[in-house]
């Protein structure tokens, strides 16, 4: 599932800028990079940060509690070693903290069929409504486009709404509905697709 956060608002979407290049504005001095193995605990607190303030209300009890930083960052330990990562990791780094960060690559759930999947995107409370969210999926769309990927998909749950329209708005297709057995908590999810390349409008 992608744990997105209560979305930048999905009005007026700002076209997609160069790869690492961002508008004049508080984001004017991140930068968009491949993370590094020395991000784990950033990525990870951020990681759990945002999950629990998208999903506190909506997932069981123990399950946001039990999804904390320390949790998350054996996970990120392993996900950002260069030697058995899979995926690819972008963070937005603005110098002093982590803004955002997307992960990504080829799926090995069957349900993506022949997509890749956006495995995660979060951005900070402090950094929304900036873009930074559309960026690190646009920037993401070109990196798997280039990789020889057709189409790309990733699995919101289905009482996220915010993150659905944020999606929509983006031009998101949501195809199927499916529960996500998951280690703490079964939800039913939405799988949104994008055929690539994509403009994000």
């Amino acid at each position: 599932m992608v744990g997105l956060w209560r979305m930048e608002a999905p009005g007026m979407p700002e076209s997609v800028m160069p790869e690492g290049v961002m508008p004049e504005s508080k984001a004017s001095n991140l930068a968009l990079r491949d993370a590094r193995s020395s991000d784990a605990q950033a990525v990870a607190e951020l990681h759990a940060t945002v999950w629990r303030e998208a999903y506190d209300g909506i997932a069981p009890a123990a399950a946001v509690d039990k999804l904390n930083a320390a949790y998350r960052q054996t996970a990120w330990l392993e996900a950002l070693d260069e030697k058995t990562n899979s995926r690819t990791t972008l963070v937005a780094d603005c110098g002093s903290e982590l803004a955002g960060f997307i992960s990504f690559g080829a799926s090995n759930n069957p349900l993506y069929g022949d997509r890749a999947e956006i495995k995660h995107l979060y951005v900070g409370n402090a950094w929304r409504g900036q873009g930074i969210g559309r960026r690190l999926l646009g920037l993401a769309f070109r990196r798997l486009h280039s990789a020889g990927h057709t189409a790309v998909g990733l699995a919101v749950v289905e009482d996220n709404t915010n993150a659905r329209l944020f999606y929509k708005a983006l031009g998101g297709v949501e195809t199927i509905t499916f529960e996500d057995p998951g280690p703490l908590w079964k939800s039913k999810n939405v799988l949104v697709e994008w055929q690539l390349p994509a403009e994000l409008e």
